[in-house]
């Protein structure tokens, strides 16, 4: 009787850890896996400021899908990072159109935005916190990423 309990509890056990995987890779392979990364392109992109300065912008956000599933309903927002008194404060990038988001990002998708800030600082922050806001087969997601920006006076 003791034996018949113990194969029965193994048995539910396998059974249990074979639905187990199974669940988790469908539910993986509903999975998009949105990042954010800088890149810096030695070959500038123009932006139009709204008071009609065009500036030269080399480095971009680029927003990428890593994952085996699409990724809809892709926003962003994006925090500076200060040291002083202004400490974390929201921005909104310059070269972005009012309909541009949300958008859909297909697996291996990269999306670059140039990364030029509407408000101007002197200096400006290196320090950038990206929250990604997306949903795809296996629910809604938020990531948020810090990034850093390198040295642009040289």
């Amino acid at each position: 009787m003791v034996a018949t309990g113990i194969a029965l509890i193994s048995l539910l056990v396998s059974v249990a850890t074979v639905a187990d995987g199974y669940l988790r890779r469908q539910r993986e392979e509903k999975s998009a896996d949105v990042g954010a990364r800088f890149v810096w392109l030695r070959t500038y992109t123009k932006v139009k400021r709204s008071d009609g300065v065009v500036k030269e912008v080399g480095y971009n956000l680029v927003l990428r899908n890593d994952g085996p599933a699409r990724a809809d309903d892709v926003t962003i927002e994006i925090w500076s990072l200060h040291r002083d008194e202004l400490g974390r404060r929201q921005e909104r990038l310059l070269d972005v159109a009012p309909d541009e988001f949300p958008l859909r990002l297909d697996p291996g998708v990269l999306y670059p935005i140039p990364f030029e800030l509407e408000r101007e600082y002197s200096p400006k922050p290196r320090r950038y916190v990206i929250a990604l806001h997306w949903r795809d087969g296996a629910g809604e997601h938020v990531r948020e990423v810090t990034l850093r920006r390198g040295q642009t006076s040289s």
